[in-house]
């Protein structure tokens, strides 16, 4: 049950609430309207939860934007939000994230010259950026031991054009 269905439910009952309250009188009233006001702290506090637990997964991300003569700021916020988004290891966060224009024009130079790498000839260079990041395991979900650090990893990115959207194109460590 998403939230959506939760607050549809819970105006459904105050309706329902409501209806009974102009029939009935007395302390039948005062008990649905307890009732409903358990269930809408119960809501509100679920909903406060859901939004924390999601901020501290994104928003808590520390996040390294270096000079770029390629990208602007927008775009590179657009790649690094791509790959926040799209991280998918679970029982893992990621601690930091970052775009060097140096790092990232080398990986891609490097990647073109690797067995895997032959597609990137075609993209041009204003359309391909790596990003880097840093991740912890924080459950025995992610396959490692919680509190592990795993350092150097990247995802390569491209875009159809200019104005386009990001997507991932390759994920892999680097080793650095």
């Amino acid at each position: 049950m998403d939230i959506q269905s939760i607050i549809k439910l819970c105006g459904s009952y105050w309706k329902f609430c409501s209806t009974k309250t102009k029939i009935k009188t007395g302390v039948h009233n005062v008990k649905n309207k307890k009732t409903f006001l358990s269930l809408l702290l119960l809501l509100i506090v679920g909903i406060s939860i859901f939004i924390y637990h999601h901020q501290t997964n994104a928003d808590t991300v520390k996040v390294r934007i270096g000079q770029s003569k390629k990208f602007t700021g927008e775009e590179i916020n657009a790649a690094v939000n791509t790959v926040k988004s799209g991280f998918d290891i679970g029982g893992s966060r990621i601690t930091d994230i970052w775009y060097s224009e140096k790092e990232s024009n080398g990986m891609l130079e490097d990647y073109k010259h690797s067995a895997n790498g032959s597609w990137i000839t075609d993209v041009k260079k204003e359309n391909a950026i790596v990003i880097f990041y840093n991740f912890e395991a924080i459950s025995d979900d992610s396959g490692w031991e919680p509190g592990t650090h795993l350092d150097g990893y990247c995802w390569i990115l491209v875009r159809d054009s200019k104005k386009g959207e990001w997507r991932v194109k390759y994920k892999t460590s680097v080793g650095i």
